[in-house]
């Protein structure tokens, strides 16, 4: 669980919480770095910080059966079950790329892309498959 938001720049505690205002936002501090690693990456390549928007961090079990998200989802998260995963929304396939590269930079070894929702997700779930990419 992340203790000190102010070490990372460019992400909050808010954009993390469940969109159902539960308030659930415990998630994964090591999730939290390789996005601040993946923003600079960004940065750093463009010139400009490409923004990395959260549209879905931490879901509590009610919130995540309501959108029909998976049983075995990373975001869900409790008092004790960390979220492991953020769906980020991108704008254009310039920032997808540019995202994406910064993802691998960072080390994300589970990345999915939407296209119905121009999102991509990404998560550090070590329960799961470690090295997987899929499109939906």
């Amino acid at each position: 669980m992340v203790k000190d938001w102010s070490k990372y720049q460019n992400f909050s505690e808010e954009e993390f919480a469940c969109k159902c205002g539960c308030g659930q936002v415990n998630v994964s501090e090591f999730l939290i770095q390789k996005l601040q690693i993946c923003s600079d990456y960004t940065k750093q390549a463009t010139g400009k910080r490409i923004p990395i928007i959260i549209e879905s961090g931490c879901r509590c079990l009610h919130h995540n059966h309501e959108i029909g998200g998976s049983i075995s989802s990373s975001h869900i998260a409790d008092d004790k079950v960390e979220c492991t995963a953020a769906d980020i929304k991108i704008a254009n396939s310039t920032q997808r790329f540019w995202i994406l590269r910064g993802l691998f930079v960072a080390g994300f070894l589970r990345i999915g892309i939407y296209n119905d929702h121009n999102g991509i997700h990404a998560d550090v779930d070590s329960t799961k498959d470690e090295c997987v990419m899929w499109k939906k």
